[in-house]
């Protein structure tokens, strides 16, 4: 066992984030939080995106060929710099970097933000697996086009390209990025956090990993578990 892989050692240092906000008593209210939460309005906004993703079906193929026919230097820079975001590195050593900066340092909202913003990945990592499963779309590289559901010898022959919808990718990084977006009022930042699951979701479909109508989704699952961390965990921000 390779104790020093790069996923082994984010996942324990994700665990220690999250044993180190346990012991400060900052997670065992969580139950009571969740009860007084509205979840209708969450699940409104998903059934909006799950209905914009529909309509995109049937353009999926189109707009998927405009995207990896757009064969400029800084397209594939944007491109390089999203595969980047989303397989090369992950973003959550980012962001627990920033944690423990904010432990050494004494600053509450550094570990406030930085540990909410991967509290809004984890469970959008998490509840994404549900429509991939449940739906079984083909990735386009398989060759079997954007209506191609319910492949179930995914589960007998490891059935990765039948887990499209959504990307887990784009997710991971949407889910961090629009959390923090939403905890500061600087503009320029707020570009910039937006755009970078974008980047993410231009590599996964220039690589032909994705369709349209996944990315939608899956931005949608980052902006609907970001909004419903901020709402759960109303902790310090980081305005700037």
């Amino acid at each position: 066992m390779d104790f020093f892989h790069p996923k082994l050692i984010t996942f324990t240092l994700a665990v220690s984030v999250y044993f180190w906000e346990w012991k400060g008593g900052r997670l065992r209210e969580l139950g009571s939080r969740i009860r007084k939460i509205k979840i209708g309005f969450y699940l409104r906004l998903l059934a909006l995106f799950f209905l914009i993703a529909i309509g995109l079906f049937f353009v999926d193929l189109d707009l998927l060929r405009f995207v990896q026919n757009l064969n400029y230097p800084s397209f594939n820079a944007i491109s390089r710099l999203g595969g980047f975001l989303g397989r090369e590195i992950n973003p959550w050593l980012f962001l627990i970097a920033w944690y423990f900066l904010g432990l050494v340092f004494h600053r509450l909202a550094w570990m406030a933000v930085s540990f909410r913003a991967i509290f809004s990945s984890t469970l959008a990592s998490i509840f994404c697996q549900i429509p991939k499963l449940l739906f079984l779309r083909a990735r386009p590289n398989s060759n079997q086009g954007p209506f191609s559901f319910f492949n179930f010898e995914a589960f007998s022959s490891g059935g990765g390209r039948f887990y499209s919808f959504p990307s887990g990718d784009v997710v991971v990084v949407a889910a961090m990025a629009y959390f923090v977006m939403l905890q500061t009022k600087n503009l320029f930042l707020r570009i910039i956090l937006f755009l970078l699951p974008i980047t993410t979701a231009i590599a996964r479909m220039d690589a032909n990993k994705h369709w349209p109508s996944d990315i939608v989704l899956s931005l949608g699952f980052g902006l609907i578990c970001a909004l419903f961390v901020e709402s759960l965990l109303p902790q310090p921000s980081l305005r700037t």
